[in-house]
């Protein structure tokens, strides 16, 4: 298991770039690549901000995603899963 990211702001950004939330240093990932964003009714999305690889959620490429529990987020050759319990 890796590092563990709370999602409790509104707003948590990814990306290679220091001023990110989760600093990510990996091939592949944009220094400004994606966003989770908290909906006011407690839904969590996945944004891409205009990353040069993309960003998939479940294998599928994706610009703007609702995220569930158990769902895979890769930037380039970093991975993620969402846990919401």
């Amino acid at each position: 298991m890796g590092e563990v990211h709370l999602l409790d702001r509104p707003i948590l950004t990814i990306g290679a770039a220091r001023e990110n939330d989760v600093i990510v240093r990996l091939p592949g990932v944009s220094r400004h690549h994606a966003r989770v964003l908290l909906s006011g009714k407690g839904t969590f999305w996945l944004e891409d901000v205009g990353s040069r690889y993309g960003s998939t959620v479940n294998g599928a490429v994706v610009s703007r995603a609702r995220l569930a529990h158990g769902d895979e987020i890769a930037l380039g050759a970093w991975r993620a899963t969402v846990n919401l319990e």
